[in-house]
């Protein structure tokens, strides 16, 4: 079984998994983010995953970052999960696109990108963004699977 077969396998398999966490988080369990006062290793790889909540896409590409922080906490950080309604989705999305170097040309949901700070709450006029736009649900995929060992 290849590399990206094996990581769409665990994706099918958690995705059980994640809406369990969902339901939890609806109803006062605990939400999906890092921990913000944990301190982040300068190998690890901070992944954000945003788009909006029924999108299928979404939620793959938000297992699939969970689920790469299960398997490997040392290279993972836990994902930020940013999920929204679809009609706030439209103008969130633009935003998107003019933060985070090389999303320019993406419009659809999720964006996935990398970088150790929240683009939320990123300062415009001091804007020293760090990021790395990763793509969509399956281009996260991808980038899981070349980073196995």
């Amino acid at each position: 079984m290849t590399t990206r077969r094996r990581v769409v396998a665990a994706l099918t398999l958690a995705a059980a998994g994640l809406m369990a966490l969902q339901l939890l988080r609806r109803h006062g369990g605990p939400e999906i983010g890092p921990d913000p006062t944990a301190k982040v290793e300068a190998t690890q790889i901070c992944l954000h995953v945003e788009g909006f909540r029924s999108c299928p896409y979404f939620q793959r590409a938000s297992a699939a970052a969970t689920i790469a922080h299960e398997i490997d906490p040392t290279r993972f950080r836990n994902p930020i999960v940013v999920g929204v309604e679809r009609t706030v989705w439209d103008e969130r999305k633009v935003l998107l696109s003019q933060r985070i170097p090389g999303a320019s040309g993406h419009s659809s949901s999720p964006f996935v990108y990398q970088g150790c700070t929240d683009v939320s709450a990123a300062d415009d006029a001091a804007a020293d963004f760090t990021f790395s736009f990763v793509g969509g649900s399956d281009d996260l995929v991808d980038f899981l699977a070349a980073r196995q060992p």
